[in-house]
C-alpha cells in the first residue's frame, strides 16, 4: 500500500518536536508516552513501488498472515501477556494521525516498566526492504527478530533511550510495527529499549504463527 510511503520528512519532524526532552517524567510535564501518537511515519522514498517489492521466490522467510489482527490490532497481544507487562487497561484502536495506520495502544503511566505499547499491521509496498531506506532520524537495519528481518527506528537522531520502535517482516508488502515507551524506573530497559521492543515483537510473532 502506498499510503505509508507518501509521508514526508515533515511528519518525522513532528515526531521529533513531540518527543524531544521526554526522557524522564516531571510533575506537570508530558512524557514520551503522552506523545506516542506522534510516532514516526514510514517516510517518503524515491522510486516506483514496483521496483522494490520482493517476489515470493526471493524471500528467505515464509509469509505470515496476521488474520483478524489486521482489522483489530488489539488482538496482537493476549490479555495474559498484557497483564504480565503491567498493562491492565483495555487497548484503544485508532487510526494514527501521522501515517494513517490502524493501530492499538495500551497505556499505564504508573507502570514501572512499559508505560505505553503501540502495535499495528503496517502494509507498505516493498515491505521491510523499502523501510530500510526510509529517512528515520535513527535507524538500525541489521536486525533480526524471531528469525525474521527487522529494523529499529526512533524519532531522535541518537541511540534510543526510553523508547524504541521496530518493523518486522511479515510479507513482501507488509510488516509488524511495534513501539514502546519505557519508564525510567526500569533502568535496564530504559537504557536498552530496543532490546525490550524486540522481546515484545518476538512474542507477537509467535502469536501470529499460532493463529490469531
Amino acid at each position: 500500500m502506498n499510503r505509508t510511503l507518501r509521508s514526508t520528512l515533515c511528519a518525522t519532524a513532528i515526531g521529533l518536536l513531540a518527543l524531544t526532552g521526554c526522557s524522564s517524567q516531571t510533575e506537570g510535564e508530558g512524557t514520551a508516552a503522552d506523545t506516542a501518537t506522534e510516532t514516526p511515519p514510514t517516510s517518503q522514498i524515491d522510486g516506483s513501488p514496483d521496483d522494490t517489492s520482493t517476489s515470493e521466490a526471493e524471500r528467505a522467510v515464509e509469509d505470515l498472515d496476521p488474520g483478524r489482527a489486521t482489522e483489530d490490532p488489539c488482538l496482537f497481544v493476549t490479555p495474559d501477556q498484557l497483564t504480565a507487562y503491567g498493562l491492565t487497561e483495555p487497548g484503544e484502536a485508532e487510526v494514527s494521525p501521522v501515517d494513517d495506520i490502524l493501530e492499538c495502544s495500551w497505556s499505564n503511566r504508573q507502570n514501572e516498566s512499559i508505560n505505553r505499547l503501540i502495535v499495528a499491521h503496517d502494509q507498505v509496498t516493498g515491505g521491510i526492504e523499502r523501510l530500510r531506506e526510509a529517512p528515520f532520524p535513527y535507524v538500525e537495519t541489521d536486525v533480526e527478530i524471531a528469525g525474521r528481518p527487522a529494523i529499529h527506528h526512533d524519532t531522535l537522531p541518537h541511540e534510543p533511550e526510553g523508547q524504541c520502535g521496530t518493523y518486522v517482516d511479515l510479507t513482501a508488502d507488509s510488516t509488524l510495527s511495534v513501539r514502546i515507551y519505557i519508564s525510567d524506573d526500569d533502568v535496564d530497559a530504559y537504557s536498552n529499549p530496543c532490546g525490550k521492543v524486540d522481546e515484545v515483537a518476538a512474542m507477537i510473532i509467535e502469536n501470529i504463527q499460532g493463529g490469531i
